[in-house]
Protein backbone atom coordinates (compact mmCIF):
# COMPACT_ATOMS: atom_id res chain seq x y z
CA UNK A 1 0.00 0.00 0.00
CA UNK A 2 1.11 3.88 -0.97
CA UNK A 3 1.17 6.08 2.06
CA UNK A 4 1.55 9.65 2.04
CA UNK A 5 3.11 11.70 4.95
CA UNK A 6 2.63 15.33 4.77
CA UNK A 7 5.11 18.13 5.37
CA UNK A 8 5.70 20.44 8.57
CA UNK A 9 2.85 23.47 8.02
CA UNK A 10 0.57 20.78 5.81
CA UNK A 11 -2.09 18.00 5.96
CA UNK A 12 -3.31 15.10 4.54
CA UNK A 13 -6.17 17.25 2.65
CA UNK A 14 -3.35 19.12 1.21
CA UNK A 15 -3.13 19.78 -3.20
CA UNK A 16 -0.16 17.00 -2.50
CA UNK A 17 -2.48 14.72 -0.41
CA UNK A 18 -5.61 15.09 -3.09
CA UNK A 19 -3.57 14.50 -6.07
CA UNK A 20 -1.69 11.50 -4.35
CA UNK A 21 -5.00 9.69 -3.05
CA UNK A 22 -6.71 10.51 -6.26
CA UNK A 23 -3.67 9.47 -8.78
CA UNK A 24 -2.04 6.69 -6.63
CA UNK A 25 -4.85 5.75 -4.36
CA UNK A 26 -2.48 6.40 -1.64
CA UNK A 27 -3.50 6.56 1.92
CA UNK A 28 -2.79 10.10 3.68
CA UNK A 29 -1.38 10.04 6.88
CA UNK A 30 -2.36 12.92 9.68
CA UNK A 31 0.08 12.46 12.10
CA UNK A 32 -0.58 15.71 14.71
CA UNK A 33 -3.82 17.53 15.28
CA UNK A 34 -3.08 20.87 16.42
CA UNK A 35 -0.43 23.41 15.85
CA UNK A 36 2.46 22.67 14.18
CA UNK A 37 4.81 24.06 16.19
CA UNK A 38 3.25 21.66 19.18
CA UNK A 39 4.43 19.05 17.12
CA UNK A 40 6.18 15.85 19.61
CA UNK A 41 8.38 13.09 16.89
CA UNK A 42 8.06 10.48 18.85
CA UNK A 43 3.75 11.25 18.92
CA UNK A 44 3.92 11.41 15.22
CA UNK A 45 5.93 8.48 14.24
CA UNK A 46 3.59 6.18 16.64
CA UNK A 47 0.52 7.86 14.77
CA UNK A 48 2.37 6.76 11.25
CA UNK A 49 3.65 2.86 13.01
CA UNK A 50 0.12 2.46 13.55
CA UNK A 51 -1.28 3.61 10.22
CA UNK A 52 0.94 1.12 8.30
CA UNK A 53 1.15 -1.71 11.00
CA UNK A 54 0.13 -4.87 9.59
CA UNK A 55 0.65 -3.45 6.12
CA UNK A 56 3.86 -6.18 4.51
CA UNK A 57 4.39 -3.70 1.55
CA UNK A 58 4.63 -0.25 2.51
CA UNK A 59 5.51 2.61 -0.31
CA UNK A 60 5.96 5.84 1.43
CA UNK A 61 6.13 9.37 0.40
CA UNK A 62 6.90 11.26 2.43
CA UNK A 63 7.00 15.86 1.94
CA UNK A 64 9.36 17.72 3.79
CA UNK A 65 9.37 17.39 7.47
CA UNK A 66 6.91 14.21 6.27
CA UNK A 67 10.09 12.85 4.41
CA UNK A 68 11.97 12.89 7.44
CA UNK A 69 9.21 11.22 9.31
CA UNK A 70 8.99 8.85 6.04
CA UNK A 71 12.94 7.87 6.84
CA UNK A 72 12.80 7.58 10.82
CA UNK A 73 9.72 4.97 10.42
CA UNK A 74 11.86 3.02 7.12
CA UNK A 75 14.60 2.50 9.96
CA UNK A 76 11.86 1.28 12.48
CA UNK A 77 9.67 -1.10 10.25
CA UNK A 78 10.97 -3.39 7.73
CA UNK A 79 7.72 -3.65 5.96
CA UNK A 80 8.78 -0.32 4.68
CA UNK A 81 10.15 -1.37 1.11
CA UNK A 82 10.17 2.21 -0.49
CA UNK A 83 10.50 5.84 0.13
CA UNK A 84 9.50 8.63 -2.15
CA UNK A 85 10.84 11.49 -0.42
CA UNK A 86 10.08 15.10 -1.94
CA UNK A 87 13.16 18.15 -0.49
CA UNK A 88 13.15 15.94 2.92
CA UNK A 89 14.35 17.53 5.90
CA UNK A 90 17.22 15.01 6.51
CA UNK A 91 19.97 17.26 8.97
CA UNK A 92 23.53 16.21 8.51
CA UNK A 93 24.96 15.63 11.65
CA UNK A 94 27.37 18.84 11.83
CA UNK A 95 24.70 21.55 10.97
CA UNK A 96 24.31 24.06 13.18
CA UNK A 97 20.55 23.84 13.93
CA UNK A 98 20.47 26.94 15.61
CA UNK A 99 20.83 29.33 11.98
CA UNK A 100 17.61 27.23 10.64
CA UNK A 101 14.40 29.05 10.60
CA UNK A 102 11.05 27.24 10.33
CA UNK A 103 11.19 24.54 12.34
CA UNK A 104 11.57 25.11 16.89
CA UNK A 105 14.59 24.38 17.62
CA UNK A 106 12.86 21.37 20.08
CA UNK A 107 11.63 19.94 17.02
CA UNK A 108 14.60 20.07 14.92
CA UNK A 109 17.10 18.58 17.99
CA UNK A 110 14.02 15.77 17.55
CA UNK A 111 14.99 15.75 13.76
CA UNK A 112 18.84 14.66 13.92
CA UNK A 113 19.81 11.26 13.77
CA UNK A 114 23.17 9.74 13.36
CA UNK A 115 21.38 6.54 11.68
CA UNK A 116 20.21 8.86 8.36
CA UNK A 117 23.67 9.10 7.28
CA UNK A 118 25.72 6.16 9.02
CA UNK A 119 23.36 3.13 8.65
CA UNK A 120 21.85 1.73 5.22
CA UNK A 121 18.07 1.13 4.86
CA UNK A 122 16.57 -1.82 3.42
CA UNK A 123 14.34 0.48 1.50
CA UNK A 124 14.70 1.21 -1.67
CA UNK A 125 15.04 5.38 -1.57
CA UNK A 126 14.16 7.59 -3.89
CA UNK A 127 14.42 11.60 -3.86
CA UNK A 128 12.55 14.31 -5.78
CA UNK A 129 14.78 17.15 -5.18
CA UNK A 130 13.36 20.97 -6.79
CA UNK A 131 16.81 22.84 -7.58
CA UNK A 132 15.15 26.50 -6.61
CA UNK A 133 14.10 25.01 -2.80
CA UNK A 134 14.97 27.68 -0.84
CA UNK A 135 13.51 25.80 2.34
CA UNK A 136 15.90 22.45 3.17
CA UNK A 137 19.56 23.07 1.51
CA UNK A 138 20.83 20.27 -1.54
CA UNK A 139 23.95 19.53 1.09
CA UNK A 140 21.83 17.88 3.28
CA UNK A 141 19.51 16.00 0.83
CA UNK A 142 22.42 15.60 -1.29
CA UNK A 143 24.81 13.95 1.79
CA UNK A 144 21.82 11.53 2.83
CA UNK A 145 21.46 10.38 -0.70
CA UNK A 146 25.09 9.63 -0.77
CA UNK A 147 24.87 7.69 2.79
CA UNK A 148 21.43 5.74 1.29
CA UNK A 149 23.12 4.92 -2.15
CA UNK A 150 19.51 6.85 -3.31
CA UNK A 151 17.76 7.82 -7.08
CA UNK A 152 17.84 11.72 -7.21
CA UNK A 153 15.61 12.61 -9.51
CA UNK A 154 15.80 16.30 -10.39
CA UNK A 155 13.29 18.85 -11.06
CA UNK A 156 13.67 23.01 -11.69
CA UNK A 157 11.34 23.63 -8.70
CA UNK A 158 10.44 24.36 -5.36
CA UNK A 159 10.20 23.61 -2.31
CA UNK A 160 6.49 22.67 -2.80
CA UNK A 161 6.84 21.53 -6.49
CA UNK A 162 4.53 24.33 -7.61
CA UNK A 163 5.63 24.10 -11.18
CA UNK A 164 5.68 20.18 -11.33
CA UNK A 165 2.91 19.20 -8.92
CA UNK A 166 0.66 17.35 -11.40
CA UNK A 167 4.24 15.46 -12.80
CA UNK A 168 4.66 13.75 -9.45
CA UNK A 169 2.23 10.60 -9.58
CA UNK A 170 3.68 9.90 -12.96
CA UNK A 171 7.59 10.18 -11.50
CA UNK A 172 6.40 7.93 -8.97
CA UNK A 173 4.52 5.71 -10.58
CA UNK A 174 7.69 4.75 -12.83
CA UNK A 175 9.72 3.37 -9.89
CA UNK A 176 6.74 1.86 -7.79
Amino acid sequence: MIYYIHGYRSGPDSRKGRLFRKALNACCIRYWYGRPEDIVVSDCLERIYHAIKGDRDVVLIGSSFGGFLAVSTAFRCSSVKKLFLLNPVVIPLSVDIDGYCGIPKRILKDMVDRKFFEEKLDAEVFILRGVDDAVVPSSWVLSFAMAQEAVVYFLHDDHVFTKNLGKLPDIISKFI
